[in-house]
Formats: structure tokens, C-alpha cells, sequence
């Protein structure tokens, strides 16, 4: 990984408040919020983190990355890809963390003909 990714990774590791963590991710470079690593970690110590990830990048495709995400906070179900927001684990991991996210799965999803 980048040098920049690293050194905002151990930053992240530095912040004990909520504000402070809110404050990084929302001002850190585009490379650095676009890493699942230092999202994920943010995302443990302030749940609003997502707020400022890079919503186009790939790691919304990623499954586990997915996984962990909405089992932190169920609504970010709703950034996640097409075939994510079908995917039934997925689906079921959001709901149950927030029961409002029902409303972000894919209408196509192979889940409804059952």
C-alpha cells in the first residue's frame, strides 16, 4: 500500500474520539478512503465513517468487505453493488442491524420468487 494509506492508518490509531476520527476520514486523501483496511477501522471506533468512504470504489463490490460494513451499520447496504444488495447473507446481515435497510435491496434479486 501506499505510504499515504499507512500513515493515515496509524493516525486513525491515535484517535480516541469520535469527532477526531469523523474529522480524518472526512479529510483524508481519495486513495486513503478508498481502503477497506483503514474504512473498516474507522468504521469500528465511529459509525458514521461511512458517510465519507469512497462510495465508487471497488471494496463496495467486495463481499466481505460488504459483510462487515452493514453488520457495523445496516444502512450501508445501500452503496454496496447491484449484486451485493441481492445477495441473501448480505441482505439478512443489514436487516438485522438496522430493519430500515430492507429498503436498499435490489427489487431483482433472485430472493423474492421464494
Amino acid at each position: 500500500k501506499s505510504f499515504q494509506v499507512q500513515l493515515y492508518r496509524l493516525r486513525l490509531s491515535w484517535c480516541f474520539h469520535k469527532p477526531e476520527v469523523e474529522h480524518l476520514v472526512r479529510y483524508a486523501p481519495a486513495c486513503v478512503r478508498k481502503d477497506r483496511t483503514f474504512i473498516l477501522a474507522a468504521m469500528r471506533r465511529n459509525r458514521k465513517s461511512y458517510l465519507y468512504a469512497d462510495k465508487t470504489a471497488k471494496i463496495w463490490q467486495d463481499r466481505d468487505f460488504v459483510m462487515r460494513m452493514v453488520q457495523i451499520r445496516g444502512n450501508t447496504l445501500e452503496y454496496a453493488s447491484e449484486y451485493l444488495k441481492g445477495d441473501k447473507e448480505v441482505v439478512l446481515a443489514a436487516v438485522k442491524e438496522y430493519r430500515h435497510s430492507i429498503r436498499h435491496v435490489s427489487k431483482t434479486a433472485g430472493m423474492w420468487s421464494n
